[in-house]
């Protein structure tokens, strides 16, 4: 990085000081793995930085933010710093809003462009920083897309983003230049994907079936682990959409709306029963058992419905449901459940290690509590699958029928 880089204005006492502090920095930071006194020295370097910069003038004043901003988002990605940092986030930020303060109302001046491209080139353009550091900073420069060019330099980064954050930058474009109705338009057809847009409408108390379909969406995604990160935003949505379910004319509506909020929250689950006749039920219970195979409350769910069928494949996949569901699955699968239950307890005493002797011995018991005893020959089969004096002392204890 050289002074040119940053200062378009011939430099003045002023900024060559600043160059010079941020080398000594530099130097006696970054060289020495110190991180603590390293951001230390940092947060002084930036704190000076702005300082010089209130009495500098033009470009020279951004310039000296630009170059405090991009040298405490390097210090945040530094190799020896594996954990969020406070201080220098909260650095970040404030210096981001000088940026952002500087920007306002530049429109299309004949410094426009040299302004965008201070910024946009050094930071928001600059892949060594994290696309989440240069959010903010990529609505910040919107002012300066009064200037074609400009605008045609941001549309391209744009285009390299992810969905959200581009719809996010487009909204305070059209916020700008088209004004505020039609920056409505576009939150509500994007709400599907931006939750803080959602989140604005509802709060608007917005009733629309337009937004009830984006509201759906955001929920349906967190369903899946995608989105909805923010635990407030989750709440708020989770709120609309029961009252959404209750205020719903059309009962399919009110289906479609509790099976999304019961394939998050269990709770909901008795609530979205209650919405279907008899008949129904059964194909209804089977779509949604399906779309939620993997929730944490799934095994709860098919207990809870006696669906005896999924049942026995959960105990294929997952064997330590077996002693859950045992007492179902007897009347109707005893022969395939018996020789999946000895099949497991055949490859735990292949694999056994010390900590599992105990559970082995007690799902042997077990198994012949379920199915009866066989006079030892299966004790001695499982003894002939290993070594461990430990393990077959276990398997043949007194208890079972082959015990000494």
């Amino acid at each position: 990085m050289t002074d040119t880089e940053f200062l378009v204005y011939p430099q003045n006492e002023l900024t060559k000081k600043a160059f010079k502090m941020l080398r000594d920095f530099e130097k006696k930071a970054l060289a020495r793995n110190d991180w603590e006194k390293g951001k230390r020295e940092l947060i002084q370097f930036a704190d000076a930085a702005v300082e010089m910069g209130k009495q500098a003038e033009g470009l020279n004043q951004l310039a000296l933010y630009v170059l405090a901003t991009r040298e405490v988002l390097t210090y945040l990605k530094w190799p020896v710093k594996s954990v969020y940092d406070e201080d220098l986030d909260d650095k970040a930020f404030d210096l981001v809003d000088l940026i952002w303060k500087f920007c306002e109302g530049i429109g299309n001046s004949e410094i426009c462009e040299d302004v965008f491209n201070l910024v946009f080139k050094q930071v928001i353009d600059n892949p060594e920083f994290d696309p989440k550091s240069r959010r903010d900073l990529r609505t910040a420069v919107v002012p300066c897309c009064a200037n074609k060019n400009c605008r045609a330099e941001l549309e391209k980064h744009l285009e390299k983003l992810d969905r959200n954050d581009a719809i996010v930058v487009r909204k305070d474009l059209i916020l700008e230049f088209e004004g505020e109705e039609a920056a409505r338009a576009f939150m509500k057809a994007n709400a599907q994907f931006v939750g803080s847009y959602a989140r604005f409408f509802i709060e608007e108390n917005d009733e629309s079936e337009e937004l009830e379909v984006a509201v759906l969406k955001l929920w349906h995604d967190r369903a899946k682990g995608d989105g909805l990160s923010s635990w407030r935003y989750t709440r708020v949505i989770e709120k609309y959409l029961v009252k959404a379910s209750e205020r719903a004319i059309d009962i399919n509506r009110s289906k479609r709306i509790l099976k999304e909020l019961a394939s998050v929250n269990y709770e909901y689950f008795p609530k979205f029963k209650s919405l279907h006749s008899e008949d129904e039920w059964k194909d209804a219970l089977e779509g949604f058992a399906s779309s939620v195979e993997d929730a944490d409350f799934y095994p709860e769910l098919i207990d809870d419905e006696d669906m005896k069928e999924r049942m026995l494949e959960l105990c294929k996949q997952m064997p330590r449901f077996m002693l859950t569901y045992y007492d179902k699955l007897l009347p109707d699968y005893r022969d395939e459940f018996e020789l999946l239950y000895k099949n497991d307890l055949r490859d735990r005493v292949k694999k056994a290690r010390e900590k599992d002797i105990e559970e082995i011995s007690q799902r042997l018991d077990k198994c012949e509590e379920i199915f009866g005893l066989d006079n030892g020959s299966f004790r001695k089969e499982l003894m002939g699958l290993t070594k461990s004096r430990a393990l077959l002392r276990a398997i043949s204890k007194a208890d079972g029928p082959g015990g000494k």
